[in-house]
């Protein structure tokens, strides 16, 4: 690209924002476009914004959270794979099934990672194996609030 061309915003590559800017135009077209691109911006969040963002995630940790460990271990063969994953640092990398690293359990290693440090963290019971799960809920809900924030408002979510 010709450096005259870069360094002029109105054509060409924008030095601030790496996206292509064709020349402007003053047409209703152009208006109306520039000003579509500019729906994105976040609306600034008020008191009761926070106050019902603060309501809603409270809910989600009362819906994640009572009864946690009313179905046991949930799932026995994660369970094993998380137990072994705090005893040996092997069968953790790998999400073996037992501590000597011969069976492995059908997901992926990582998505034992997180329960395995909750139970060499907290001991082995339903609460420490679980309760990864019931944080990632608690952070997914909060990912959806600011992504339906995103596009249609502050009450949206």
């Amino acid at each position: 690209m010709n450096a005259s061309l870069a360094s002029n915003s109105s054509y060409g590559f924008s030095p601030h924002s790496q996206t292509f800017n064709p020349p402007r135009s003053t047409s209703a077209d152009a208006v109306a476009d520039e000003h579509a691109s500019r729906a994105y911006i976040l609306p600034r969040r008020t008191r009761g914004d926070w106050v019902a963002l603060g309501a809603m995630l409270l809910a989600a940790c009362v819906i994640f959270f009572i009864n946690l460990t009313a179905s046991g271990y949930a799932n026995e063969f994660y369970s094993a794979a998380a137990q072994a994953g705090s005893v040996s640092w092997k069968a953790f990398l790998w999400g073996s099934l037992d501590s000597g690293n011969a069976i492995t359990v059908d997901k992926p290693p990582a998505a034992l990672w997180l329960m395995a440090l909750s139970v060499r963290i907290l001991g082995l019971n339903s609460f420490a194996i679980l309760l990864p799960e019931a944080l990632m809920g608690v952070a997914t809900t909060y990912l959806l609030y600011a992504t339906v924030r995103r596009y249609w408002g502050n009450w949206a979510g």
